[in-house]
């Protein structure tokens, strides 16, 4: 079976989010397969990177998608001449999967069956989430999808529920197969801690890119009225896109503003020593397809407090606590209760049998088990 995957939108800073992780130990868990050859879709730019986290057994194909100049007939020659060079390395690696891991479908491939990961239709529930023409831009991606892959994969029940109800999609084209990457972390980088002036226990987690729905600010505003009740400092890691000093500004007193530590985009081994040393996750999302975050969480078994909307009572368990995300008092009491909460055997059975719903080899044979049944069809 030949895959060519769409790694294009892939890169070091964390831009893209957890799909980064999830993207990454899917191709390796189908690299390892002797009937399966993958060719991965990329750039000149982001292909040290990619050198870096896949296997060897990967076949790299770099496209040029750089416009020089910013016309419209540029970009759509660009576009063509892409389009072009996508069809002929189908054709050279007799194609039977195009895969787009972000959902995204950016080439038009003849004779090649098109499969579609469907991440979160957060567009739909939060249009002001966007600017103008990037919310014209996703209800035409998403429409497009619908309307071109012979199969869709959601990565939560949430999501196939609310992609299928917005777009028309056929139920029965629709996978639901969830994200299992948490157990990927191989070394912790302790250093972190030192460089960050963190001291074990001692940090609530929040690791989330500085999106609108991510609801930072109301994060901080409710540490702020926390503040008095313990002594932890909050922890902000992902990608900032620059917002450092906006954020910041959400925390009044001084005294507060030096607990609140913005780390930016950190590496797996750092993230994994801030997981393990933690006191606890707060995840005041607004709106998620899944929630990478919270099953890292159980994983390391912390004390967790979560958004009770979207997908993550579905990911989750019974031992979170849940809070209303537009509540700053109810998110207040998140971080209370992960400052008192002392994780017990029956909340780590809880977390267990949770986490046995996200096995990465299970993930990665039920795509092989959907692309099989495709090609049969």
């Amino acid at each position: 079976m030949n895959i060519i995957i769409d790694v294009v939108a892939l890169d070091r800073d964390g831009r893209a989010g957890g799909v980064t992780w999830f993207t990454t130990e899917l191709i390796n868990g189908l690299a390892a397969h002797n009937n399966i050859r993958i060719i991965a879709l990329c750039t000149h730019k982001n292909l040290e990177f990619l050198k870096e986290h896949l296997s060897k057994n990967v076949v790299f194909e770099c496209i040029d998608n750089e416009c020089k100049r910013n016309l419209i007939t540029h970009r759509l020659a660009k576009k063509i001449e892409n389009n072009i060079y996508v069809n002929k390395l189908a054709k050279k690696y007799h194609t039977d999967i195009f895969f787009c891991p972000f959902g995204v479908i950016n080439y038009k491939v003849r004779k090649t069956n098109v499969v579609s990961v469907i991440l979160d239709v957060q567009h739909e529930f939060y249009p002001e989430f966007f600017a103008k023409k990037e919310l014209i831009a996703r209800k035409l991606i998403y429409k497009y999808i619908a309307h071109t892959a012979k199969r869709v994969v959601c990565i939560s029940e949430y999501t196939k529920d609310t992609f299928c109800e917005r777009y028309k999609y056929d139920r029965a084209h629709a996978d639901v197969i969830y994200i299992a990457v948490q157990e990927r972390f191989e070394d912790c980088d302790e250093r972190i801690l030192n460089k960050l002036s963190l001291d074990k226990n001692q940090y609530v987690l929040y690791p989330a890119n500085c999106w609108a729905h991510k609801n930072h600010e109301r994060l901080l505003h409710a540490f702020e009225k926390s503040a008095d009740n313990n002594s932890l400092k909050l922890v902000l890691t992902g990608n900032m896109f620059g917002k450092e000093e906006q954020l910041m500004s959400c925390v009044s007193e001084e005294g507060v503003r030096k607990r609140v530590v913005v780390a930016g985009y950190v590496d797996e081994a750092e993230m994994c020593a801030l997981l393990k040393n933690c006191r606890g996750l707060i995840f005041p999302s607004m709106f998620e397809g899944f929630g990478i975050p919270v099953v890292e969480a159980m994983q390391h078994y912390k004390p967790i407090a979560c958004s009770n909307t979207t997908s993550l009572p579905e990911i989750g368990c019974s031992s979170i606590f849940y809070f209303n995300p537009k509540d700053e008092n109810e998110i207040e009491k998140g971080l209370e209760y992960i400052a008192k909460t002392n994780v017990t055997e029956k909340m780590k059975k809880d977390y267990d049998n949770s986490l046995a719903r996200y096995n990465g080899q299970e993930m990665t044979e039920n795509y092989i088990k959907l692309f099989q049944d495709l090609l049969r069809r």
